[in-house]
């Protein structure tokens, strides 16, 4: 701005003498008409950007809901920063200590449903149906690592039930098929390439776990009116995070090994899950106020 009003003062001074000049002075004119129209149009572009950006994604949004639960998710971001870099270390392998750290995260997460407010009322059934998916998860973590995945299935029916809680927090309204559509068509795909490489319980267990998965994926995404509901948007980019984590797992077991397969799991698991809790914003539960009679 300070640039622009420097070249509009040159701009008035020139034609104060451009036509009392030689030709000279009229092209230096034109030149600097061309050059403030090209700062001038740069100005606007970049103006528009930033109103673009902001309708896309509400940055005034964002830094308002991280100002209000900054404090009550601080232990979880240390919790998972705490996780990665131990377990960088090969005294990490002790079965207690990965288990312990693996689910501390989740539980953090579980805190911060009681710390923005909780209670057992019908109003806080969304709050309950989350926290009771948070619960059956951290089972799962421990199920899954315990003795490096030797009750996987016992693991994945606790993921299965976690799903099931999801699903029924975040409602069938409205229902939006064509988004099942696509969560099922692509999950039939994925799974026709990891099929032929599962035996035994495995064979009926993972698809039926897949479906509960996709089903939660579907309806956190079609809870999703505009981008402009924070944590809404946050929920969907979740449960999405949560489909990629659980299918890295999938792929790395049945197809092929994944680099770096652990980071990839974990990290986007600790994001569903974050994404996920963070539905419990958009969920009102002040009671209203009761007028008496007299």
């Amino acid at each position: 701005a300070a640039i622009l009003s420097v070249q509009l003062f040159q701009f008035f001074h020139v034609v104060s003498f451009a036509f009392l000049c030689n030709s000279t002075s009229r092209i230096k004119l034109f030149d600097i008409i061309e050059d403030i129209r090209k700062k001038f149009k740069s100005y606007l572009d970049k103006a528009q950007t930033i109103r673009s950006l902001e309708m896309l994604l509400p940055i005034s949004s964002i830094k308002q809901m991280v100002k209000v639960t900054w404090i009550q998710l601080a232990p979880f971001v240390k919790s998972v920063i705490v996780y990665f870099v131990i377990g960088s270390f090969e005294f990490f392998n002790s079965n207690v200590l990965s288990t312990i750290l693996k689910c501390i995260p989740i539980i953090c997460l579980m805190a911060f449903i009681f710390l923005m407010g909780f209670k057992f009322t019908n109003e806080y059934r969304h709050h309950q149906l989350i926290l009771l998916g948070l619960i059956f998860s951290c089972a799962g973590d421990a199920l899954l690592d315990y003795q490096k995945g030797i009750l996987f299935q016992y693991g994945m029916l606790a993921f299965a039930v976690a799903q099931i809680c999801y699903v029924a927090a975040f409602g069938w309204q409205p229902f939006r098929l064509l988004i099942g559509v696509i969560f099922y068509g692509l999950g039939a795909l994925s799974l026709s390439l990891m099929f032929k490489n599962m035996e035994g319980i495995l064979i009926f267990a993972v698809p039926i776990y897949c479906i509960l998965l996709l089903t939660m994926g579907w309806r956190a995404n079609a809870r999703l009116q505009n981008l402009q509901n924070l944590p809404k948007l946050f929920t969907a980019i979740g449960a999405i995070l949560f489909i990629i984590s659980d299918g890295l797992i999938a792929f790395n077991m049945f197809y092929a090994p994944v680099k770096y397969s652990g980071i990839l799991i974990m990290s986007t698991y600790y994001m569903a899950q974050l994404g996920i809790t963070l539905s419990i914003l958009d969920h009102d539960v002040t009671p209203k106020s009761t007028v008496k009679s007299n």
